[in-house]
């Protein structure tokens, strides 16, 4: 390296120059310098400012030649049916790279390539198609790819150099396949569990034998052990025929609603009992007295649609006397 004023340098080892001068302004010519040529071996000429100071507190003008960096092959083409010579710029168009081959393909007329920025999923998206030889040297879709494509939506756009209906070249479009969407999972929805509510019933007159022509009372308790709370679970009693004249009330605990808090006849109530509710009736009769043999009172409760009872068994109960 020359600069003007007569002040020269040589290289060492690494390409380094180090030229000591007084600070001020000089014009550098720097000889067989690749890096920083356009062609080898033509001389660069550049404009260097020096000012005091640098590494060896020297006025000093250092210039390196850059080292190789790292590169990675993508793709190396066969020169079968992939294409060969790839002979211009690449579209890029999310992770996939586009481009076009000279030669090659099914026909050697080149071809319209894809490969994903990794280096995966080389695709051949066409061949085109022979130019028959000895003449007329013409096909339907041109050959030999000079330049680059255009990426326009989903379709890319380019020329090839030869081909075509008078083997002068073609401009030709091509669509790329519509990516199929991915599917959106459909969630799972969260199955809504079933409440369980344990009901149960109980009737009892409070003896094993009762005499034709008295009063008798039947006490009938209905219970919710949970753990849901019940709405419009039913409560009945078909009273005997052997019992006449038949009144009834009922009291609560729990805040159980719904039912009939007086009345006569058959209980057929429709309750709404939260857990831990109770429902007590209390039933008055007389016992015909024509009537022999045994007399027997049976009540029941019946959970709702859509809750279920655990326990079945203790959903009917029966008192039976013996007459």
């Amino acid at each position: 390296m020359t600069l003007s004023n007569g002040f020269a340098g040589a290289s060492d080892a690494n390409g380094n120059y180090l030229i000591t001068v007084p600070a001020g302004s000089y014009t550098a010519t720097a000889a067989d310098v690749d890096h920083y040529c356009a062609t080898s071996s033509t001389p660069a000429s550049l404009q260097v400012t020096v000012t005091s100071g640098g590494t060896t507190a020297q006025n000093n003008f250092c210039m390196n030649e850059a080292s190789n960096l790292p590169l990675n092959t993508l793709y190396s083409f066969t020169g079968g049916s992939d294409g060969a010579y790839p002979y211009d710029a690449l579209v890029l168009s999310g992770n996939t790279l586009y481009g076009t081959a000279l030669g090659g393909g099914s026909s050697g007329s080149g071809t319209v390539f894809a490969v994903n920025t990794d280096g995966t999923g080389f695709t051949t998206l066409y061949s085109f198609t022979a130019i028959p030889y000895p003449g007329p040297y013409i096909n339907s879709d041109g050959a030999y790819l000079q330049a680059g494509l255009i990426l326009s939506g989903n379709t890319l756009y380019g020329t090839a150099y030869s081909g075509g209906s008078s083997n002068s070249g073609t401009v030709f479009s091509l669509s790329l396949p519509t990516p199929t969407p991915t599917p959106t999972p459909t969630p799972t929805p969260t199955p809504t569990p079933t409440p369980t509510a344990d009901l149960g019933v109980t009737v009892t007159d409070g003896k094993t034998r009762a005499i034709a022509g008295t009063k008798d009372t039947y006490t009938i308790v209905v219970t919710n052990s949970g753990p849901a709370d019940v709405t419009c679970a039913v409560v009945s009693d078909s009273f005997p025929s052997s019992l006449t004249g038949v009144t009834f009330t009922a009291t609560q605990t729990g805040g159980a609603s719904g039912f009939t808090a007086s009345g006569s006849g058959n209980i057929n109530d429709t309750v709404t009992m939260p857990a831990g509710s109770k429902i007590t009736y209390k039933a008055h009769g007389r016992i015909s007295a024509s009537a022999t043999g045994s007399i027997s009172d049976t009540a029941t409760v019946t959970a709702p649609s859509g809750v279920i009872d655990p326990n079945l068994a203790n959903n009917s109960a029966t008192d039976t006397d013996t007459l």
